[in-house]
């Protein structure tokens, strides 16, 4: 009979070449394979999505040329590795220069700004992740000339009036809605000068008395509101307006939009559309933040759906709201909002996504529930500074 270590040694000389097979009792000296236990795993490698903003994040104390904002370089790394370093790298020639640096975040995440152009010319990004002991990522590279191709409006308030060609006072008069008893709308209240449009809220003093609301009284308001309508209007696309707010509470100003040939009351906001709240503020020292983002439409009859939050710990993004210029912006897409300030991601709303043409509109009002937060009328007027209004399609 043939012993078990006779047999397998004419085993291992019948197995083709290539595979590898370990042999029974291999002579002294000769050290075994290893098993595949002990093989030595290849190390994991990053994969990373990269996004390009417009030139949406513009932070000052004083007016800026638009193009002087800085696009937002976003990536999104999987797996995730929070705390990894990921290097901005610039196209200068045909070399890559270091231009900016970041870690992930807890998402795997990184948002970097940089500058939107260089000596006036389109600038080539790339992200590089390294270290961790980890295989170094590459991103694909993406070019800030796609959005000098894909602006489509800009405004930067640079004459003594509004143009009219683009923009126009809207008329609300005592009462309106139910919300504004004691305001209305003044086209006086947004003026233009020094590269700014200013809208604010003040007294009506061509209006005799006082109005009464929640058994107080107090004086009559004119508030500021001016849109695109009938002028500009888009569907899908980047809006930005870069903002120096109120400071007081008593009033809130507004950057939204709304749509445009509305086919009924009331439907699926693809059919409809909605109205987009990019950004409100409320004054400072307000409970939640002062800040907020909301979705408005009306699925059926009768039933107003509101959609989006206060954003949550807004000193995050930035501060001094009614000392320095902000950016607030949205990104609407066929599936969803995204909100930014400055170009950091503030939220994401899937519902109520509009499938209509939408116009602009700025405004700052003064609402009923809110007057008796005006501590002192004699600081009215009060308002806020928009240095300039951009869109930008997808």
């Amino acid at each position: 009979m043939t012993s078990l270590r006779t047999f397998a040694a004419a085993l291992a000389l019948t197995v083709g070449a290539g595979l590898a097979v370990a042999t029974v009792d291999a002579p002294a000296g000769t050290a075994a394979p290893a098993s595949k236990a002990h093989v030595q795993k290849k190390k994991a490698k990053q994969r990373v999505k990269i996004e390009l903003t417009p030139p949406i994040s513009s932070v000052g104390k004083r007016p800026a040329r638009s193009d002087r904002a800085k696009v937002v370089v976003a990536g999104t790394f999987r797996p995730k590795k929070p705390g990894r370093t990921v290097i901005l790298d610039r196209k200068a020639g045909k070399k890559w220069v270091r231009a900016g640096a970041a870690r992930q975040d807890k998402s795997g995440v990184v948002q970097i700004a940089a500058p939107y152009l260089r000596k006036r010319k389109a600038v080539t990004y790339r992200l590089r992740a390294t270290g961790s002991g980890m295989p170094t990522t590459v991103s694909k590279k993406v070019s800030t000339l796609k959005w000098t191709y894909k602006e489509q409006f800009t405004d930067e308030f640079s004459g003594s009036d509004l143009d009219a060609s683009t923009w126009s006072f809207r008329e609300q008069d005592y009462g309106h809605a139910g919300l504004r008893e004691c305001s209305r709308t003044e086209a006086a209240n947004t003026r233009v000068g020094h590269n700014v449009a200013r809208l604010v809220v003040g007294e009506d003093k061509a209006r005799p008395g006082r109005c009464k609301y929640d058994h107080r009284s107090f004086a009559w308001r004119t508030n500021a509101m001016i849109g695109t309508e009938g002028a500009f209007a888009f569907k899908y696309g980047y809006a930005a307006a870069r903002v120096k707010l109120n400071r007081l509470r008593g009033q809130h100003f507004g950057f939204w939009l709304q749509p445009t040939n509305r086919v009924a009351e009331y439907g699926s906001a693809r059919k409809t559309g909605a109205e987009i709240d990019v950004v409100e503020w409320f004054g400072e020292k307000h409970p939640s933040g002062g800040l907020s983002s909301y979705i408005h439409y009306v699925p059926r009859k009768n039933h107003g759906v509101k959609v989006g939050s206060w954003i949550k710990k807004p000193q995050q993004y930035g501060n001094k709201w009614s000392k320095k210029y902000h950016v607030f912006s949205v990104k609407w897409t066929p599936r969803s909002y995204t909100f930014y300030i400055d170009g950091q991601v503030t939220s994401v709303i899937k519902k109520g996504v509009s499938g209509r043409e939408q116009f602009l509109l700025l405004s700052q009002l003064s609402s009923d529930y809110q007057l008796k937060y005006m501590k002192k009328e004699k600081k009215l007027p009060q308002g806020s500074s928009v240095d300039w209004v951009r869109v930008w399609k997808l």
